[in-house]
């Protein structure tokens, strides 16, 4: 749970994290055991016997009275479906629907549309709502039933009814966390020293009547902090040298790419699918002319995005957004599909003729695979990776004059000066794949380097933790590499 605190995308934060880390051996069954008696004690609590839940039906019930149409907003998928499951049984009358970021975005607007057309609704949600879609016109009130750990995270949720367009003079926001709960106890501490100007300064007497509060559970986090303190965490933060693990993350960072390689595949892809972007810095798209598969995949036929930041209807663009994502798997289907050859689109061959090469050079994409083998109590235990990699070689396959990182960066820049043939084009791609038995060697070799490569990495990372040695793993490449693709560069062009 800490280790989310640093998440930005709401994409993302409603999806529950892992708990069973322990390793399925003799030595650690208590510690299982342990897990599963709490899942059935938290199982158990549900329905009748949640207090939570019980107050939160008279928080809903007291908005309701007062005319008030409320959203309440949870931490994780499962929540959402185990309240709008709850508050059916317990709100007759009551519209209420939930909505989760397992729901594309376009399903989305039509829930809450249809929603927002009863007489009576109220909206349970995760923070895939909390940006992106106005709520204003039907909703005003909002319930924070799981505390999110960042003051913007909150306004964020409550802007989406507390904004120009709602009718209401007035909106209501319930900030519902627990006295006995040590991390809501962490969250709030946080919101308080937030927003204790503005509250000090609108609500006198505000501090006084929440001090008892607050020192209470300042005590309580304390006495956990210091238990805490006497043992090394899992992932002893405490011992980590940023220094050391600076070149990996740096590494990591050049790998993902940063927010103009993003916006770029963004925009070149969806004009390569016959899209119109409109790109000022915000892009508006239309894809009323691109293909039906696209429209589908994406959800949507006209949508706005944004390269730093939010504006008005336009949502950030990043990595995580389900836009994103879906048009990274459309690019990728489409070109390893040979059933439409004449459709536009990314393709796994191609050959293009460009200044920026002096001699004929080859770029090949390989995806490379790996087994992590780890000890554990005398066990071994196998797990698959996958990794991919851009080579690039000059001259005949036969003859291959290997190009270094740099140079190979340096040919995916490449911008074409010339159209080429098809059957030139089919010529030139099929000497790279009749040659192919030349440059496998060099092509086993690197990914051997590369797995090498990655367990370097990995034993730096864990050192700079101070982690055990004996349990370092040993990476075993799966040779041969598979190649995703070639592409063939000529020199020339007007």
């Amino acid at each position: 749970m800490l280790d989310q605190i640093a998440e930005d995308a709401a994409e993302a934060n409603d999806v529950v994290p892992g708990s069973d880390i322990w390793p399925a051996d003799d030595q650690d069954k208590r510690e299982r055991q342990r897990l599963l008696h709490m899942a059935r004690e938290a199982e158990r609590l549900q329905g009748e016997d949640d207090q939570k839940l019980r107050r939160l039906i008279a928080i809903l019930k007291d908005l309701l009275e007062g005319d008030y149409q409320p959203i309440v907003f949870c931490r994780f998928i499962p929540t959402v479906g185990y309240l709008q499951s709850e508050l059916r049984k317990a709100l007759p009358g009551i519209e209420i629907r939930g909505v989760t970021g397992q729901l594309p975005p376009a399903e989305r607007e039509r829930r809450v549309a249809d929603l927002a057309r009863g007489a009576r609704p109220l909206l349970v949600c995760a923070d895939c709502l909390s940006e992106g879609i106005n709520l204003q016109h039907a909703f005003d009130a909002v319930a924070h039933y799981d505390l999110s750990w960042k003051p913007t995270r909150h306004e964020q949720r409550e802007g989406r009814v507390d904004r120009y367009g709602q009718p209401r003079k007035r909106v209501k926001v319930v900030t519902y966390y627990g006295i006995d709960n040590q991390i809501d106890g962490i969250v709030l501490d946080v919101l308080l020293r937030e927003n204790a100007s503005f509250f000090q300064s609108q609500l006198p007497g505000f501090e006084r009547h929440f001090k008892p509060i607050q020192d209470q559970l300042d005590l309580q986090w304390e006495n956990l902090a210091a238990r805490e303190k006497a043992s090394r965490t899992m992932f002893a933060q405490q011992g980590i040298s940023v220094d050391q693990v600076a070149k990996e993350l740096e590494a990591a960072r050049d790998a993902l790419g940063g927010q103009g390689d993003l916006a770029a595949f963004t925009r070149d892809a969806l004009r390569l699918h016959g899209a119109t972007v409109q790109d000022n810095g915000l892009m508006r798209i239309d894809l009323s002319e691109s293909p039906r598969s696209l429209r589908d995949a994406l959800g949507k036929e006209r949508f706005c995005v944004a390269r730093d930041g939010g504006a008005g209807d336009c949502a950030q663009l990043t990595r995580t957004r389900p836009i994103v994502e879906s048009l990274a798997n459309y690019v990728l289907n489409s070109a390893l599909d040979e059933l439409d050859p004449q459709a536009p689109g990314a393709r796994r061959a191609g050959v293009m003729r460009s200044r920026s090469v002096a001699t004929r050079s080859t770029l090949l994409l390989l995806r490379l695979r790996f087994h992590i083998v780890t000890q554990s109590a005398g066990r071994a235990r196998q797990l698959l990776a996958e990794d991919s990699l851009t080579v690039a070689f000059e001259g005949a396959p036969a003859e291959a004059a290997w190009l270094d990182e740099a140079a190979t960066e340096a040919l995916l820049q490449a911008e074409a000066s010339a159209n080429v043939h098809p059957k030139q084009a089919a010529s030139f791609v099929g000497k790279v794949v009749d040659g192919f038995a030349h440059i496998a060697p060099m092509l086993d070799e690197l990914a051997e380097r590369r797995g090498h490569e990655l367990l370097a990495a990995h034993v730096r990372v864990r050192q700079a933790a101070g982690l055990r040695q004996r349990d370092y793993p040993r990476v075993e490449a799966q040779l041969p590499p598979d190649a995703l693709g070639i592409y063939v560069y000529l020199p020339g062009g007007a």
